[in-house]
């Protein structure tokens, strides 16, 4: 019933975009156009390192701004959609700690979303990586102008997460020179083992591969499944390892998985971090169980190591 209401909300919102345009169009071009007060910070990483709990976490505690599953149903018009939502939920918590690989629709339209469909609308179809020049400067100010409106607009700090912009470093160096990066890392060998574990319930196999292709896709993409995982980890953070040069040093902040669990003293690093942020009023804080462990058969576990210790993970040299 709610993917029923969900899908008619969206329906309205897709037909009434052209309408949405024209009330906005004025607006995003006053707080656009302007001097930022503030820059984007984007999370970052490869799957399944705990980017979403981050996310998660980072905007039900601190007063930011984020997309929700709202403000996604109206991507066409994101200007209007936090306009939308900040009436209905004004500066409220989400209080939502539940995703399923990275979607969290059944948390409610309030839940931080990672509104892929947004980004997808300036991205040519299946353009795994890209190059500086392969968007036009209409369409790269057209997204700066989206998200900088914003920005000014509620004079607050925009938390964005969406992996996939983890290839998307030098379109993102054209849209927000200043922007800040969260780089979430987890041991390689269990973000491996959920990668496959993930394959299995979604797709009911191993071998179909799932979420973000790194740059090499190509090369790897007939080797074994084992070789495929760890490889998807490793070029995907040797590229973010690359491309995020391309911004000042101080500008990075690296956030290992294990310190999830130790949430008051990584809240107060990011808030180090991204600036001053209000704490929201009423927030409810999740207790957060996760243990690095065995979750394979031994012999699929010791090939995962195996494979994992082929890599330089400090340095990306290999």
């Amino acid at each position: 019933m709610k993917n029923y209401r969900w899908s008619i909300l969206r329906r309205i919102f897709k037909y009434s975009s052209p309408f949405i345009s024209c009330f906005e169009k004025k607006f995003i071009n006053k707080y656009g156009s302007i001097t930022p007060k503030n820059n984007p910070v984007f999370i970052i990483g490869a799957p399944r390192t705990g980017s979403t709990i981050l996310y998660q976490m980072i905007t039900n505690y601190f007063d930011v701004l984020y997309i929700d599953n709202l403000i996604s149903l109206a991507r066409d018009n994101l200007y209007f959609g936090f306009w939308l939502s900040n009436k209905i939920f004004r500066d409220k918590p989400h209080n939502s700690y539940k995703s399923e690989y990275g979607n969290t629709s059944s948390e409610g339209l309030h839940a931080p979303s990672e509104a892929g469909q947004f980004w997808y609308r300036w991205i040519p179809p299946g353009k795994i990586y890209l190059e500086s020049n392969d968007i036009s400067d209409k369409k790269i100010n057209k997204v700066r102008n989206n998200i900088y409106s914003i920005i000014n607009r509620y004079n607050k700090i925009f938390i964005i997460k969406n992996n996939f912009t983890s290839q998307r470093l030098k379109l993102i160096k054209e849209v927000a020179p200043e922007a800040k990066f969260i780089f979430i890392k987890r041991n390689p060998l269990f973000a491996a083992q959920s990668i496959i574990l993930t394959r299995q319930s979604i797709y009911g196999e191993k071998n179909k591969w799932w979420s973000i292709k790194p740059r090499n896709y190509e090369e790897i993409k007939d080797l074994t499944y084992v070789e495929q995982v760890v490889k998807q980890i490793y070029y995907i953070e040797k590229q973010i390892v690359t491309d995020i040069k391309l911004f000042k040093q101080h500008n990075l902040l690296i956030v290992n998985y294990d310190e999830i669990l130790t949430q008051d003293i990584l809240l107060e690093k990011i808030q180090n971090f991204i600036g001053e942020a209000p704490i929201r009023k009423s927030f409810v804080k999740t207790k957060i169980y996760f243990s690095e462990k065995q979750k394979v058969e031994n012999d699929l576990f010791e090939n995962l190591k195996k494979e994992v210790s082929k890599y330089d993970w400090e340095n990306y040299t290999c």
